[in-house]
């Protein structure tokens, strides 16, 4: 499959432009759109949907940690970039390392 084809199959609206928007605005895949349905599905049901939402996440882990090369526990799923950065940087000695370094090119609340 070219990249073109790829883009077109999985990602419609690439098939004929280039998209420049980023962060929580990037193309949609058709996997996401079908996982999206899916869980909208589950949630119409009586039984509690929590679960299989559980299982989804922890395949997801799993997958990433064989990607990557890390162990199941190491890998952290969050809802965005900001509570992402706030998880690690609360683990922190600050009276061992009093200062943190960042650059005026991060996103505002990452800062």
């Amino acid at each position: 499959m070219t990249p073109m084809q790829f883009r077109s199959t999985y990602f419609p609206q690439l098939a004929d432009r280039v998209y420049l928007a980023a962060c929580s605005l990037g193309a949609r895949s058709v996997a996401l759109d079908h996982a999206m349905a899916a869980m909208l599905d589950a949630m119409r049901h009586d039984e509690p949907a929590w679960p299989a939402f559980e299982s989804e996440v922890r395949q997801v882990r799993v997958r990433l940690a064989r990607l990557i090369g890390a162990r199941v526990d190491q890998i952290a799923l969050l809802p965005n970039a900001s509570v992402a950065a706030y998880q690690v940087v609360s683990t922190l000695r600050w009276d061992e390392q009093p200062a943190l370094i960042y650059s005026d090119q991060e996103f505002p609340s990452i800062a």
